[in-house]
């Protein structure tokens, strides 16, 4: 049986991703600190066990600078940084806490944050220019005490999640970091009122540091609400765990492992074993410009019941098109992808 191919041209450089974290905690000590709140001074109290209760004041966080109570540490790299919001007081209907990451302790700093609010739901919101305007994204209604949020760094992509329980995760937005490290990271706590305190408590606070790569591939779950995993698998092989809604449409949401790569390959591989958790369940090699949702890509894969698949995304955050490829057979369903210059080209030969 001849192979089926497909081609794809791009006309960019492209970096190499294939598609666990074993959490550390960070032990730095914090600092407790009012930014420019009017003269109204905010408390903090750690109880113990990632738990803080933090009083702030401050007109918002929001506009050209921002006026809050902030708990932080520095740190530098990569980072998954989780807490239950478990109260909140409604000094205001935008009354605010959550966690931010910020360049430094200025009022006009750049930052990133997701946060909960009084009466308006989950915001992530941003600010990626000194002394710039402010912008946000909605993340939904929370409903205390289950408002959990999280705040992901993966190079230069800052992601903000949310979740009712801790354990299911829904992406709200990401925005591209720019500053160079250290940085700030912790809790953040404005009462949207410069004359008075607003009191929120907090729960479960964790800083977790993704581990090292395994058999050199780092790995990474994009747009999942469930975290994955990757293990060795024997030789050079992985075993890789992932959730995710699909690979298709104008947003990936899947488990990546990966390595940063430069100038033409031949890049192949056996998928030896896929569970069926959908007839459009998939697993294969994918060449991306990016581990953004919405990154150019070209990936030849196996489904759990359609056959092989060559799928591409060819603008960022455009539709995503397909070509079948046959039948395969597990466990040797063998995928291929080839760069020649701008040429991408996907295989799946019997034999490879």
């Amino acid at each position: 049986m001849r192979p089926k191919r497909g081609v794809l041209v791009y006309r960019f450089f492209i970096a190499l991703i294939l598609s666990g974290l074993a959490f550390s905690c960070a032990a730095a000590d914090r600092t407790s600190l009012d930014i420019d709140t009017g003269g109204v001074t905010g408390n903090t109290t750690d109880l113990g066990n990632g738990s803080y209760t933090v009083e702030g004041a401050g007109s918002d966080l929001w506009d050209q600078s921002d006026h809050f109570r902030y708990v932080y540490a520095q740190i530098s790299g990569d980072f998954d940084c989780r807490v239950l919001v478990s109260d909140l007081q409604v000094t205001n209907p935008w009354s605010k806490a959550g966690i931010q990451l910020r360049a430094s302790t200025d009022a006009n700093s750049v930052h990133a944050s997701m946060l909960v609010s009084g009466q308006n739901g989950f915001a992530f919101q941003h600010r990626d220019n000194t002394g710039g305007w402010s912008s946000w994204a909605w993340g939904g209604w929370n409903s205390p005490p289950n408002s959990w949020v999280r705040l992901v760094r993966i190079g230069s992509l800052v992601t903000g999640y949310v979740s009712s329980d801790g354990a299911t995760w829904y992406r709200v937005d990401s925005v591209t970091w720019n500053s160079a490290d250290p940085v700030l990271l912790g809790l953040a706590v404005t009462s949207h009122d410069s004359a008075t305190l607003c009191k929120a408590e907090f729960r479960n606070f964790s800083i977790q540091i993704p581990p090292g790569p395994v058999n050199g591939y780092s790995s990474i779950d994009i747009n999942s609400a469930i975290d994955g995993s990757t293990t060795a698998a024997g030789g050079d092989g992985l075993d890789v765990v992932g959730s995710g809604s699909d690979l298709w449409n104008t947003q990936d949401s899947f488990r990546l492992a990966y390595q940063n790569f430069s100038g033409n390959f031949d890049l192949r591989s056996r998928v030896q074993a896929l569970d069926v958790t959908d007839s459009w369940s998939k697993a294969g090699v994918t060449v991306r410009a990016s581990t953004d949702p919405g990154s150019v890509h070209a990936t030849m894969l196996v489904s759990g019941s359609n056959g092989y698949g060559f799928q591409h995304r060819d603008e960022t955050n455009g539709w995503s098109s397909h070509t079948g490829g046959g039948g395969n057979a597990l466990p040797n369903s063998w995928v291929r992808i080839i760069r020649n210059d701008n040429i991408v080209t996907a295989t799946n030969p019997p034999m490879v």
